[in-house]
């Protein structure tokens, strides 16, 4: 399971998680990471498109359906992108510190956190792309 933050205009618009460039980011690092995209289940912590910021009142009121979703499936990690995926699985917030290292729930379910494609957009930095797809690897080791 891949939790984004919330959907973009353009997703909004076509009611699917990552495509345009952010989704092209994300194809790449499946790819790179030898994860085919049909064989995870991607969303959002917020399901609805906001013009402001996202908080994370944004997060705890779409948490119910979140957590539906991770109970229907069951995942065995969840790969959390960005801050605010995180705080929505973890109640973390430092995705800085955070990112790569396992954090395991109380229910067994492995979490993975690491950068949000659109960091890596506004970078440019491979070094940091690289960290992501090495992210994406550890996490698919428990698949």
């Amino acid at each position: 399971m891949i939790v984004g933050e919330a959907p973009n205009k353009e997703e909004d618009a076509y009611g699917m998680p990552f495509i345009g460039n952010v989704g092209f980011v994300l194809n790449s690092i499946l790819t790179d990471s030898g994860i085919y995209r049909d064989d995870v289940y991607i969303t959002h912590a917020v399901k609805c498109r906001s013009n402001k910021r996202i908080t994370h009142n944004d997060v705890d009121m779409c948490r119910f359906n979140l957590k539906t979703q991770q109970i229907i499936l069951n995942p065995t990690v969840i790969i959390t992108l960005g801050s605010i995926a995180l705080y929505a699985i973890t109640r973390q917030r430092s995705i800085s510190k955070l990112r790569g290292k396992f954090i395991i729930l109380p229910n067994g379910i492995h979490v993975m956190p690491t950068l949000h494609p659109t960091n890596l957009i506004r970078s440019s930095n491979y070094e940091l792309y690289d960290k992501v797809v090495k992210d994406f690897i550890k996490a698919k080791s428990l698949f």
